[in-house]
């Protein structure tokens, strides 16, 4: 998977495009930040509606 991400709205890497979602739509996403702390988690990600765009669960944008 890709370790950029960039959500500044211009279209390039904008969210976290996870390429096999297809073959398991039945799914837990969890992203957890160095220090092990879980920054944001879903089930059903899906690349359209339902992705990571940069923000924490709070929905607050994470920093640089």
């Amino acid at each position: 998977f890709y370790n950029v991400l960039a959500p500044n709205n211009d279209c390039k890497n904008d969210y976290w495009k996870i390429p096999i979602l297809d073959f398991w739509p039945d799914n837990l996403v969890t992203i957890i930040n160095r220090w092990g702390v879980v920054v944001w988690k879903t089930e059903d990600y899906n690349n359209s509606t339902n992705r990571f765009i940069g923000e924490n669960i709070n929905g607050d944008k994470l920093g640089d």
